[in-house]
């Protein structure tokens, strides 16, 4: 048997034996080396059969190592693979339009990820690598202000083994405009920068002129707008100019928020402390519908029935409560919920879908502890408790339970 390896810095401590009816190979690289990972060892099998496989590396990656059948003392083999410096890190970055880099000082590996031009990050991005113990370990990284650049830094990885950037991007750079030109006889040019739009249109013809040409589009915060243009006449036509200063496409238009879970009406006294009234948003959203709408009356009446039906027996007793949501839609309190919620400075519409208790009954058919969201309580304790909770919240008593 003879081994041809072309290899560089491969020790002679590399040993090649018989093992079980084939030949066990171990090629080892010197110290100061490391195997960039499996080689490749390519034979004939005295069969004449040529094979092209896998020598495998070790965890610490300076030895490659494999058993091969169906060869004989006149098998010639031959071995391939690379090599790098111990000190040279192999990074692997997933993150697309980004360039990734390590630098290593002493037991310490500092990270840096920078976004190409005209790109930034769309969140945290992220590093694995093996720690000094073999765990895979993933962290997160910190973005600069203008989110292009990402850093970060780990003690005592494996710096063998290789560390992964995974992430993503979006562009920065100036969307494209999208013009139509309706206007018969004339040639249109514009210009972009992401914030003002600039359009002009040619007339072909002397003779002709424009008689109040205007400009449709879509301004940032998503409104239909309506522009005249500034006409001026040339020795060889009109010319019709429009400047749109408020047109954005990077805005959104409209923002749904969607709750897995139903609105959450009630206290739930059986474990969790949310015994508050004026805690919940669904409860304040009714409340100020019913102010709205000149129903103040209701929150009396109810106020009554619930000192009422603390004199009452189990037998009689019912979720008072009940009566602030009735007058509404799950529709209409969530309409209202996202109105109470969304900043007076905030430019989109914004929108709240919650799950319906029937969608959650079906979902979870099993699991019947929905009272927070029907006030159906299963003892008569509950019951008691979410009466008496109205009793405290209209009487002012905040911080009574």
């Amino acid at each position: 048997m003879s081994v041809i390896i072309n290899i560089d810095h491969v020790t002679d401590q590399s040993t090649f034996y018989e093992s079980y009816g084939g030949w066990g190979i171990m090629v080892r690289v010197e110290s100061g080396w490391l195997f960039k990972g499996d080689g490749t060892i390519g034979y004939e099998d005295v069969n004449g059969v040529h094979h092209n496989e896998t020598l495998s590396v070790n965890g610490a990656k300076t030895m490659l190592s494999g058993t091969f059948y169906d060869t004989d003392a006149n098998t010639v083999f031959t071995v391939n693979g690379e090599v790098k410096d111990e000190n040279e890190v192999d990074i692997y970055n997933d993150i697309p339009n980004s360039t990734a880099k390590v630098t290593k000082d002493g037991n310490t590996a500092n990270f840096e990820v920078t976004a190409d031009t005209d790109y930034k990050f769309a969140s945290d991005p992220k590093v694995t690598y093996t720690s000094e113990y073999g765990y895979q370990i993933q962290g997160t990284l910190t973005l600069n202000a203008d989110e292009t650049v990402a850093t970060g830094s780990a003690d005592y990885p494996q710096f063998n083994q290789g560390f992964t950037f995974s992430g993503e991007t979006v562009s920065t750079g100036t969307p494209e405009l999208t013009v139509n030109n309706g206007i018969a006889g004339t040639t249109e040019t514009h210009s972009y920068d992401g914030e003002t739009a600039t359009l002009t249109v040619q007339g072909s013809y002397p003779r002709y002129r424009f008689i109040a040409p205007k400009v449709t589009y879509t301004d940032k915060l998503g409104a239909e707008k309506t522009a005249e243009m500034t006409v001026e006449v040339q020795q060889y036509g009109s010319v019709a100019t429009a400047v749109l200063t408020d047109v954005d496409r990077l805005h959104p238009k409209k923002i749904v928020v969607v709750s897995s879970s139903p609105q959450v009406r009630y206290p739930d006294y059986y474990g969790i402390d949310m015994s508050r009234m004026g805690e919940f948003c669904a409860f304040r959203a009714a409340v100020s519908l019913l102010k709205q709408r000149g129903m103040e009356h209701v929150l009396e009446q109810v106020y009554r029935e619930c000192l009422a039906m603390e004199k009452a027996t189990d037998d009689e007793l019912r979720n008072c409560v009940k009566a602030i949501y009735a007058p509404f839609t799950d529709e209409e309190i969530s309409d209202e919920i996202a109105r109470m919620l969304t900043p007076a400075d905030t430019q989109a519409e914004v929108c709240i879908i919650y799950q319906s208790i029937e969608g959650l009954r079906k979902a979870v058919p099993d699991c019947p502890g929905d009272w927070y969201f029907s006030g159906d309580y299963p003892t008569p304790g509950g019951t008691r408790l979410v009466n008496r909770a109205f009793v405290n919240y209209y009487e002012g008593n905040v911080d009574k339970r």
